[in-house]
């Protein structure tokens, strides 16, 4: 017999639209469709409140949600707003869930011929209150939101010693 429920994971992009993936992938392959973003997961996001990459070698987690960040983000302090931003994002798409099961639900209980019901369709628009980005800050996907300022990376360079 085969299955119908395929597992599957949850990406946020920079857009700020929401996207499932079929699991097992790495992350390197979501890396790779979207350069110079790395992949968060959103739990260890809302208990840090740091952005804490994965590893392109890790593969993605059924059920869990991620986010793409910018690769400037990394190891940088998100802002409660950026927080919040991000809970309703991932609020909306379990709502979206949610109403979806209970249609299988309802399609499973009905006896009889073919019903047919209507889909929920419900589109979620963020306000822009004449917000404009000025030129060189980062765009951050959600409208109407600007995320920090991240801290910027620089290496520590040692002089390597080379003896014969």
């Amino acid at each position: 017999m085969h299955s119908r429920s395929h597992k599957t994971t949850r990406i946020i992009d920079n857009n700020g639209h929401q996207r499932k993936v079929n699991v097992p992938i790495k992350a390197a392959e979501i890396m790779i469709e979207e350069p110079g973003h790395i992949i968060c997961p959103v739990d260890e996001l809302l208990r840090t409140h740091r952005v804490s990459p994965i590893k392109a070698d890790d593969g993605l987690q059924a059920g869990k949600v991620y986010i793409l960040f910018p690769v400037v983000r990394v190891n940088g302090k998100v802002k409660e707003e950026e927080i919040a931003t991000i809970m309703n994002k991932v609020a909306c798409g379990d709502q979206n869930k949610k109403k979806r099961s209970l249609l299988r639900k309802r399609r499973k209980s009905t006896s009889g011929g073919a019903k047919v019901l209507p889909t929920v369709n419900e589109e979620v628009k963020d306000e822009v209150d004449g917000q404009f980005t000025a030129s060189g800050e980062t765009d951050t996907g959600f409208p109407g939101h600007r995320f920090g300022n991240p801290r910027q990376w620089s290496p520590i360079l040692e002089a390597i010693s080379e003896v014969y």
